[in-house]
């Protein structure tokens, strides 16, 4: 069995009639989507990621939401060429850094208001152990972008789990509908979520 069909096999159960599994989406910076849902002291974000450009020092951003640059109600990301990946929640002073972020790299990344975990390949590369204040944010969070920053993650997004007290309340998974449009299908909802930005996403 080829590996495509090993892929398609595991997963006709769970995707609706039509739709095709892909490795990957990738953005070029405008394409993103909204999750729908605004975070919380309790949110978890697992994601599997490569960047293919961070946008030089004006950097991009990844996934998240938040009302002001200072405010209360933060779940935010940013990533530069300069200061590497910066994650901040709540209303911290100031972001945690995994500095030694790194193009063309596969990297899984757990996001939380308790810990910011990075693994290179399968090794651990950053643990960071945060505490964060209750919050609540009426702002919803995006992917492939952080809310309300304007340039988006530029590279493949492979997979997000989205957490909720523990609790996994969306699964994306990368897809073609059945019309080939590319989005990214939640596996707790069975909805697929589109591209709310210019252009259009590619796959591989």
């Amino acid at each position: 069995m080829s590996r495509r069909e090993f892929i398609m096999s595991s997963t006709k159960d769970i995707l609706p009639d039509g739709y095709t599994k892909v490795d990957y989406l990738q953005s070029s910076g405008t394409q993103w989507i909204d999750m729908g849902i605004a975070p919380d002291q309790n949110t978890k974000v697992i994601l599997k990621i490569l960047a293919t450009n961070l946008n030089g020092s004006s950097g991009v951003s990844l996934i998240g939401s938040r009302s002001s640059n200072n405010s209360s109600d933060q779940f935010f990301t940013y990533i530069s060429a300069d200061q590497g990946f910066l994650f901040r929640v709540d209303g911290d002073e100031a972001p945690s850094a995994f500095t030694k972020f790194k193009v063309n790299t596969l990297y899984t990344i757990t996001l939380s208001a308790s810990r910011f975990l990075v693994y290179d390949n399968g090794n651990r590369v950053l643990a960071m152990y945060l505490s964060s204040s209750d919050f609540t944010s009426t702002v919803t969070m995006a992917l492939f972008r952080a809310k309300p920053f304007s340039m988006g993650f530029i590279g493949n997004i492979y997979v997000c789990k989205h957490y909720n007290n523990d609790h996994l309340i969306q699964h994306f998974v990368p897809c073609l509908d059945s019309d080939g449009i590319p989005c990214m299908y939640d596996l707790v909802s069975k909805t697929a979520f589109y591209n709310q930005g210019t252009g259009s996403f590619t796959w591989g």
